[in-house]
């Protein structure tokens, strides 16, 4: 269950009317197959973040990383934990 933004920097509890959600699927062994067709991580991240930050899976690891045009503070991706 997702209970607060995906960006470790952002204390904001769920809320679904507002932010951005992604699914990004489970990495598995590559000889074996997926546990399941539902095999899914689930993030959010709130209003304010999902304006200035992205989250990308197409690695294995879910990354938050700054959206094109956004400069930050610290300009590097961060590996976010599965909830």
């Amino acid at each position: 269950m997702i209970s607060r933004c995906a960006n470790p920097d952002c204390s904001s509890s769920f809320d679904y009317r507002s932010g951005r959600f992604f699914c990004f699927r489970r990495p598995h062994a590559p000889n074996e197959p997926p546990a399941n067709a539902h095999s899914v991580w689930h993030f959010w991240l709130c209003g304010a973040c999902s304006q200035t930050h992205t989250l990308d899976g197409r690695s294995g690891e879910v990354q938050l990383s700054p959206r094109l045009g956004h400069s930050t503070r610290v300009n590097v991706s961060r590996q976010i934990a599965a909830a």
